[in-house]
């Protein structure tokens, strides 16, 4: 169980920046730290924290999360993704504003 499965790897690969940031977030990972990484770094950082879940659930470790429980955790993570893009948009339109009173 040292690397990822071809499908888990295949995931991430798939997987759009925004959504990689919100499995991040959710795994505990500093939001700073996040948002300052490079999407193949942000791919290493997921792959790393799969391969720390696979060997927790492997001890045991992990409950096993009830449907209602999944489906809220997407919730968040779409949530946390529209809070992202806003930010973002709010920040580029601060800048312009202030570009266009130069």
């Amino acid at each position: 169980m040292d690397q990822l499965s071809d499908e888990q790897t295949q995931m991430i690969r798939k997987m759009s920046t925004e959504r990689t940031q919100g499995r991040l977030m959710r795994a505990s990972v500093d939001e700073e730290v996040i948002y300052n990484l490079s999407r193949p770094e942000l791919m290493e950082e997921l792959a790393k924290t799969m391969l720390d879940e696979n060997v927790t659930a492997a001890k045991g470790g992990v409950k096993q999360l009830t449907e209602l429980e999944v489906r809220l955790k997407k919730l968040e993570e779409r949530k946390r993704g529209r809070e992202f893009k806003q930010a973002r948009l709010d920040h580029e339109r601060m800048v312009y504003e202030q570009n266009m009173a130069f």
